[in-house]
């Protein structure tokens, strides 16, 4: 009866601002109405396979609809289903069983009569109680996910709104993708069950993690490499948001694009970057940077329609960070700031009772070196980690303020 009375809300709420027109602040006031939504207590968290992304889903849904997004002719309504396993040890590879969940993919496009496709997606799933997944594991609170991910989903339904009224060359395929928490299950699904041809899609755009922007307007665009039109699209994209945007070359990362990536095709992914509430039970909603949110989806719609006019998208194959990374056996225990760019890698959070915390790091110290090797950026951290085993002890010098300091680290 629960679930029934949430949803009955869920699909006859009156929205308290006109959905109809867009101004700067009317999109402000109704990303801000989406995501207090879907990262509210009610929602449970969005764990995929659970009652929260059930509720979740159907919210979506009834967005996707006032937003002028149809149901696909060829799918049965929005929902996609797939099946999944929240066993952290399990992949989309492994075969499951009859014990294991499903989780649905909510899939929608604006019409623009074409039989070409632009998708653009966002994961709407989330921790739900926390559990393995958490960075802080010992808490059993809903883990309400905010901006991750509720940011990004919220953002999908203004996109459409920009667009709906443009004459683009391509519909646009809108996915609220589940299941990514647990290992990208719902993408991965799609990629193999698409609704659509394959050829038919001409690039890919993912929005996670866009809530937080800094008071310096850093936006992480990961993909630029993976064709030759995204430096050009997205300088002309960003002439009237004026964002500062970091350019990454790279198409894989842990999140959804990398499975379109892989699969050759050209992607871009939008980030604002680490926080310390990262995965725990205070990614609230109160936290985000709205008017820098409402920026971001414009940003991405100028993307769209300036991308959508080139006749022809090329896909290249970048360098691969993620298979360069060394392997180790050895852990920090903190979340990297990835948007940072100066000399070092910037510490954005420190896990409990981990050897960071233990050597008396914390968040905003910057290492610069361990042992006897220098720390550039993260890429060198990783590398350096593969020399080090379990047990060893080694110095490790950070800069703090203005003040560089020396501390000792056991793995």
């Amino acid at each position: 009866m629960k679930v029934l009375r949430l949803l009955i809300v869920i699909l006859v709420v009156s929205c308290t601002t006109s959905r109809n027109t867009i101004s700067d602040q009317s999109e402000v006031d109704i990303l801000k109405e989406d995501v207090y939504t879907l990262a509210s207590d009610e929602f449970l968290g969005r764990e995929t396979g659970t009652e929260g992304e059930e509720l979740a889903s159907a919210y979506i849904i009834k967005e996707y609809k006032e937003a002028g997004i149809k149901p696909l002719p060829s799918m049965n309504g929005y929902l996609q289903d797939f099946p999944f396993s929240p066993n952290p040890h399990l992949s989309s590879n492994d075969a499951l069983d009859e014990n294991d969940k499903k989780g649905h993919n909510v899939i929608g496009y604006l019409d623009m009569e074409s039989d070409k496709y632009i998708l653009i997606g966002a994961h709407y799933d989330h921790l739900g109680m926390g559990g393995p997944f958490s960075l802080d594991p010992e808490v059993a609170e809903v883990h309400n996910g905010a901006d991750d991910n509720a940011s990004g989903v919220s953002a999908l339904f203004s996109i459409a709104r920009h667009l709906k009224t443009k004459k683009l060359n391509s519909n646009i395929l809108f996915v609220a993708f589940s299941g990514e928490e647990f290992g990208l299950w719902g993408s991965k699904y799609l990629i193999d069950h698409l609704p659509v041809d394959r050829e038919d899609i001409r690039f890919m755009i993912n929005l996670d993690m866009v809530g937080r922007l800094s008071p310096e307007d850093e936006l992480v665009v990961n993909g630029t490499g993976t064709s030759s039109i995204w430096d050009e699209v997205l300088e002309k994209a960003n002439i009237n948001t004026d964002l500062q945007l970091i350019k990454k070359e790279s198409g894989s990362g842990p999140s959804d694009h990398s499975v379109f990536y892989r699969d050759s095709m050209a992607v871009l992914a939008l980030f604002t970057g680490q926080h310390e509430d990262y995965h725990k039970a205070t990614d609230d909603a109160h936290k985000l940077n709205y008017k820098g949110l409402a920026r971001i989806t414009r940003l991405t719609a100028n993307i769209v329609a300036l991308a959508d006019a080139y006749q022809d998208i090329d896909y290249i194959k970048t360098k691969d960070e993620q298979q360069e990374r060394m392997d180790f056996k050895v852990t920090f225990g903190i979340t990297p700031d990835y948007v940072y760019q100066g000399q070092g890698l910037r510490i954005d959070g420190v896990r409990s009772d981990r050897p960071a915390e233990k050597a008396g790091l914390k968040a905003g110290d910057i290492i610069l070196g361990v042992g006897e090797y220098e720390i550039s950026d993260i890429y060198k951290y990783m590398e350096v980690l593969g020399k080090f085993e379990k047990g060893q002890t080694t110095n490790v010098k950070f800069k703090r303020g203005d003040n560089i300091m020396m501390t000792q680290l056991t793995f």
